[in-house]
């Protein structure tokens, strides 16, 4: 039931074998500029939209402009084994994310349909890949998201790794939680070994690496509201992360969200610092990097490790 204007509601279904996409909404219409990015992203075509206008009635029989409603139908495809009972709240759950900017529009968004992810767990590899260039990967965002969404099973299993790394709910020994993740890094490596791109082979291997030296994460962390927090930071090891550059801080914290990304670089268990905001968006923790190095010289005396954090 659609209550507030703006409101959003979705349904996907299957209709004569062909897979469609309803969204209603309240009183505000859409545009299709912004709809058919968001449905692109999830790896489907529109092949065609069905757009109908309702309005409610009032006591007198009349029409009411503040209850003007918006029912937009789209046919979806190439389709032809996706099953919509089972892939219908993922994907309905996914649109609304990124039409409420919780979730960024990108590529990464059809692993909700090739591999079964949930928007949050999508946006826990996009957080990594957001990492990966932050401490100089050669490869871009778009790359990145190809490779992923080229091997979905992978793709699952890294996400399956962190899940079981992190996940507080799950009850069993810490025994039994590092032997079913060093099974899972075999079956990721395995699979990897077929993988013909050396350079998705380099990609995928490395955001392994990482998610092995993340410690810590707020990942199953909730907000007052109970709904997951907006944002994901992750503790990192950087000595555990391969080709990190020099100096390697002792503690990082990486933070990404679709508004902002930060991070913030500790040389010391008691380390000195502050936080900066920067221009540089696709390599501030570099300028961070030079500037808690200045700061570990300025402070030697009081402090002898410095700490600096940085957000864009």
């Amino acid at each position: 039931m659609l209550e507030e204007p703006g409101d959003l509601g979705t349904h996907l279904y299957r209709k004569n074998g062909e897979l469609r996409f309803t969204v209603r909404r309240l009183l505000d219409p859409m545009s299709l500029s912004d709809v058919l990015p968001v449905l692109h992203s999830m790896g489907v075509r529109v092949l065609d939209e069905r757009p109908f206008r309702f309005h409610r009635l009032d006591g007198d029989g009349r029409n009411t402009a503040e209850d003007t409603a918006w029912v937009y139908d789209f046919g979806l495809g190439p389709c032809p084994s996706v099953d919509a009972d089972a892939v219908r709240g993922p994907v309905q759950n996914a649109f609304s994310a990124c039409w409420r900017g919780e979730s960024e529009v990108d590529g990464l968004n059809a692993l909700v349909l090739s591999a079964g992810l949930t928007w949050q767990q999508v946006s826990v590899l996009r957080a990594y890949a957001k990492y990966s260039r932050q401490v100089g990967t050669v490869y871009s965002d778009r790359l990145i998201s190809t490779t992923l969404g080229e091997n979905p099973v992978i793709a699952r299993r890294l996400v399956e790794l962190f899940l079981l790394r992190f996940d507080p709910g799950l009850r069993i020994s810490d025994d039994e939680r590092a032997s079913r993740g060093e099974e899972l890094v075999g079956a990721i490596s395995k699979e990897l070994d077929s993988v013909a791109s050396l350079d998705a082979d380099r990609i995928m291997r490395s955001l392994l690496a990482t998610i092995l030296a993340t410690r810590r994460t707020n990942y199953y962390q909730r907000a007052a509201d109970g709904r997951a927090k907006p944002y994901l930071a992750l503790k990192i090891d950087p000595a555990a992360v391969p080709d990190l550059p020099a100096p390697k801080p002792k503690h990082e914290i990486f933070v990404y969200s679709p508004r902002f990304e930060g991070v913030h670089l500790r040389f010391g268990a008691i380390a000195r610092g502050g936080l900066r905001w920067s221009d540089r968006r696709d390599d501030f923790r570099t300028e961070v990097l030079g500037l808690v190095k200045a700061q570990m010289v300025k402070n030697s005396v009081i402090v002898p490790v410095g700490a600096k954090g940085g957000s864009c």
